[in-house]
């Protein structure tokens, strides 16, 4: 493909300027000479790693400090926080791709995979990203400290801090389970750099180059990274792919050296393969050579049987839903009628489907799995088009200052822009008919009516194995905006006592628009074919690809898309969640006192802070009769907004919620022995973000809250060759 090539071509082509191209390459001693010359020169720099974790002191996988207690730069021994660290050594040798990778070695952390099988399950429509820690459900990642819903490559990932339990203090609005922060990597003075190539058994192809060049000895440097990725897997069709650059810049303007200034940018696309797990089997129930289109499938017992065992009515014949299908782009109404049932195999274990005058499944049956020798683990039956595309965009801008010693402050900007297309054809919507999708069927009609007129013509599949698509479209998007501010200050006060004070303020302003369309036949066929009133409507005309197992499961046979003038995508689905617009702003600040008693053997931890958060939504949408019964957005007047399937609108927006939040810590370590150290700590968070709902009296949904408290004994064996924890935990959730 000649985008890949050029992409190719690109890393090796930089790569090749790098001085060592496959390992990280220690500074020429010119340049380590030039930056120790202005390091001491001025009487030596100011350190500024108050805001920035360094793995200077980092032992192997071992970290010493992390970002994600208090948002600044803490020993992990003297935090009451369970938080532990990846190190950049540790991502490298494990040879992770993605943060999802990590998280299955992180502690008391798991993935979560939907039902379709899909790692890092996608949360609604927001494409986060969800991971269970503590048993409770994180959406919400942060990169540097700000929430980042965008590509989780560890290309452009210098560790990643894993914080378990209510964190509100430290960043606002998260997850009650913890939170989950990953650093991106910065420029430094130090001429060095790599480059990576990955294969691996299932076809996974990743090219990545990280290249750091000082343009003025200790004064200026850039950071350069670039990846190309296709990562594959056991299960055909779900991978991830990636195309991303990062750069980054670090200034220190003045030769006092107390001004330091850093630069990120990153941008990329991202292809997420939506795989799934393998089709049920709804043929199970099924006595092969019974399918019939008679009106009474089951002679044998009294009376008429509508539907038959291992076999359901597709449609009643005055019902204003009907049962299109696409069948090798034929168009067919599979919808019953007074001469004729059309039916469909369905393993149904309600009772009443064993039990009933009309049995379905007299057997008892049990729904599982397709035999291996029918689709194997490995076969994917979703096609090339249930994926989610992404188009992002980042950048981070951050100055930091030293007044003095002891004082420091800290002034961020963060921009994120991206715009993902998820496109499905196993969805959350129910098959023809209304039976359960993602499941193999035998096609038990006999005969079909005639798509080209009256009456009814043989069915050349008779007897043949087909799965059913039901495809979906949804865009969604984000722009989001961070300003934070920080400054820090270290008392020395008598008794050899220290107290550092942490004074923080953040505001967050996001956009989020999300659409959702079903896919129908259009205003023209519908009217071609005579439907009128509620059956002329688009939900009641949805559109269901039939694929045949015989025909094999390439690209071509189970791809998708609308066909001009017979099929169209419409706004689909009513209510908040899935058609909206939201307006929204987090505004925070703390106060953080951690303190250091007893020459420090007593470590202390207190804070406090505050969150305000607003935020604005479109009315939901509802179902307009006179426009096919499509999902319409309203005007502040309360009159319709015409909707033109995926023409973009311009939407109002009404205030919804205005709700403020506290969060407490509280916590203690001390170091009884140079090897034992005792902790607690009592932690609290409030995360807003995903509540864009009313409760029963009409008023916005109020925070979830979390809080909990940590005990934990740590131990430090062997002259730090081994560090052991014990930790017990109680955490709540509440509304």
């Amino acid at each position: 493909k000649p985008h890949r090539r050029r992409a190719l071509a690109l890393l090796f082509a930089a790569a090749a300027g790098v001085p060592c191209a496959t390992a990280q390459s220690a500074p020429s001693s010119a340049s380590a000479n030039s930056t120790a010359a202005a390091a001491t020169s001025e009487g030596g720099p100011v350190k500024l790693s108050v805001f920035e974790v360094t793995d200077d002191k980092d032992l192997g996988y071992a970290a010493s400090t992390a970002m994600s207690g208090t948002r600044t730069n803490e020993k992990l021994e003297n935090l009451p926080n369970s938080i532990s660290v990846m190190t950049q050594e540790f991502l490298q040798d494990l040879a992770f791709n993605n943060y999802f990778d990590a998280v299955d070695f992180a502690m008391s952390a798991e993935n979560i995979a939907n039902d379709l099988g899909t790692v890092g399950a996608i949360v609604g429509a927001r494409s986060g990203n969800q991971v269970n820690i503590r048993g409770l459900a994180t959406v919400r990642q942060l990169r540097d400290g700000f929430p980042w819903y965008l590509a989780a490559d560890i290309f452009n990932t210098e560790r990643i801090e894993f914080s378990r339990g209510p964190g509100g203090l430290a960043y606002g609005n998260v997850d009650a389970g913890g939170i989950i922060n990953i650093a991106s990597k910065r420029a430094t003075f130090q001429r060095r750099g790599s480059a990576q190539v990955r294969y691996d058994n299932f076809g996974t192809q990743r090219y990545s180059i990280d290249f750091n060049q000082p343009l003025l000895p200790g004064r200026l440097g850039v950071r350069f990274n670039a990846i190309h990725s296709e990562v594959e897997m056991f299960k055909q069709r779900m991978g991830r792919d990636l195309e991303g650059y990062a750069g980054a810049l670090r200034w220190e303007p003045f030769k006092h050296r107390r001004t330091q200034i850093d630069a990120v940018y990153e941008t990329g696309n991202t292809t997420y393969h939506l795989g799934h797990l393998g089709p049920t089997d709804s043929r199970i129930a099924y006595i092969p050579g019974t399918g019939t289109s008679a009106l009474d499938a089951d002679p044998s017992r009294a009376g008429t049987q509508v539907n038959g065992v291992g076999m359901q009515q597709l449609r009643a014949i005055a019902a204003v839903a009907h049962a299109i299908v696409d069948v090798g782009g034929v168009i067919n109404n599979w919808q019953s009628t007074a001469a004729n049932t059309f039916r469909i195999t369905t393993t149904n274990t309600a009772a009443a489907a064993v039990a009933a005058t009309d049995p379905q499944n007299p057997n008892r049956h049990p729904l599982r799995r397709i035999p291996e020798s029918i689709i194997p683990l490995s076969e994917d039956w979703a096609g090339p088009d249930n994926k989610q595309n992404s188009k992002y965009y980042a950048y981070t801008v951050e100055l930091k200052h030293s007044f003095s010693d002891r004082l420091n402050l800290l002034v961020a900007h963060n921009g994120q822009i991206d715009e993902t297309l998820r496109k499905q054809t196993y969805s959350s919507l129910a098959s023809v008919g209304g039976v359960a999708g993602r499941s193999v069927h035998v096609d038990v009609n006999q005969v079909l009516p005639n798509p080209n007129g009256a009456g009814t013509v043989p069915n050349p599949n008779y007897g043949q194995m087909y799965i059913v698509h039901a495809p979906l479209y949804n865009p969604d998007g984000h722009e989001i905006a961070n300003w934070r501010a920080q400054a820090v200050y270290d008392a020395r006060l008598p008794l050899g006592i220290s107290q550092r004070f942490v004074v923080a303020a953040s505001y967050r302003h996001e956009t989020n628009c999300s659409d959702n369309y079903g896919y129908s036949l259009t205003k023209e066929e519908i009217a071609k074919r005579g439907f009128t009133g509620q059956a002329a409507y688009f939900n009641n005309n949805l559109v269901y690809p039939i694929h045949y197992l015989r025909d094999g499961n390439s690209d071509a046979e189970l791809g998708w898309s609308v066909r001009p003038g017979v099929t169209q995508l419409f706004r689909h689905n009513a209510g908040s969640g899935t058609n909206r617009r939201l307006d929204q702003s987090l505004t925070s600040g703390s106060v953080n006192l951690l303190g250091a008693y007893f020459k420090g053997r007593v470590r202390t931890s207190l804070g406090l802070s505050r969150e305000h958060w607003l935020q604005s939504v479109s009315r939901p949408t509802t179902a307009d009769t006179t426009n096919f019964n499509q999902q319409t957005f309203f005007r502040a007047d309360g009159s319709r907004i015409p909707n033109n399937g995926l023409e973009d609108l311009d939407i109002p927006l009404f205030p919804l919620a205005n709700n403020w939040s506290t969060n407490q810590t509280y916590g203690g370590v001390w170091h009884v022995f140079p090897w034992l150290s005792l902790t607690a700590g009592y932690f609290e968070s409030s995360q807003f973000s995903d509540n864009y709902g009313i409760d029963l009296t009409g008023t916005a949904l109020a925070p979830l809250t979390g809080e909990g408290v940590d005990f934990s004994a740590r131990f430090h064996l062997f002259g730090g060759r081994i560090d052991a924890t014990v930790t017990h935990f109680r955490r709540n959730r509440k509304t």
